[in-house]
């Protein structure tokens, strides 16, 4: 079972309206047929309060921030049901890149740090 973790809490959230995101969530989940698969939790503060509403889905990993109530059927639709995370919407998107390119470009930098130092 997916699971799908909404901050509610603190000062900041309540404001940029993550209740009614996560009511808008679970409408949209519902209307998709995802009831039995997918699980949606109220959560504390993620402290992330300056690019809120905050979004955590497990078990892949992925964080969406700053989205709107007219992106939350997206989610659904294209991630939650189709299994396509909404890249312009996350938070951490260089973390979806794969890892043989991730180490390639990781092992260019240090390789370019060792010549900046023989100088």
């Amino acid at each position: 079972m997916r699971k799908v973790f909404i901050d509610t809490g603190g000062e900041t959230c309540p404001k940029k309206k993550s209740k009614e995101v996560m009511a808008a969530l679970i409408r949209s989940i519902r209307r998709a047929g995802l009831g039995g698969e997918v699980q949606v939790i109220a959560r504390g503060c993620f402290g992330l309060c300056n690019i809120a509403p905050n979004m955590y889905v497990e078990p892949e990993g992925i964080w969406y921030s700053r989205f709107t109530l007219k992106d939350v059927p997206v989610i659904v639709r294209q991630h939650l049901r189709n299994n396509r995370p909404v890249l312009r919407l996350i938070h951490y998107p260089d973390r979806l890149v794969p890892a043989k390119r991730k180490r390639r470009t990781l092992r260019d930098r240090s390789t370019r740090v060792k010549r900046n130092r023989s100088r």
